[in-house]
């Protein structure tokens, strides 16, 4: 009777044993992959970044660019009042 009893609790114990190693198989699947998807959100993070810098580099070169040309339209302006009053 103790035989069968102690029977009967050891299959209990290992089936309990076999679903807390599938859950435990589970929960690491379940970490690769939070962990490959928190590389991948690193790699976009630093794609985010060298494309703000990108972008902070041409608003600057942009910027230098409508400087220049404000310049040239103002001296060509000048270039002109200058011409005007000498031929008056």
């Amino acid at each position: 009777m103790a035989d069968k009893r102690i029977g009967k609790e050891r299959t209990v114990l290992l089936d309990r044993h076999k679903r807390m190693r599938k859950l435990c198989a589970r929960l690491q699947d379940r970490l690769d992959m939070l962990s490959s998807e928190d590389r991948e959100l690193d790699k976009l993070s630093e794609m985010a970044e060298l494309l703000s810098l990108r972008m902070q580099h041409v608003m600057e070169a942009r910027s230098k660019m409508l400087s220049t040309i404000s310049n040239i339209l103002k001296r060509m302006a000048d270039t002109q009042d200058e011409i005007i009053r000498a031929l008056k």
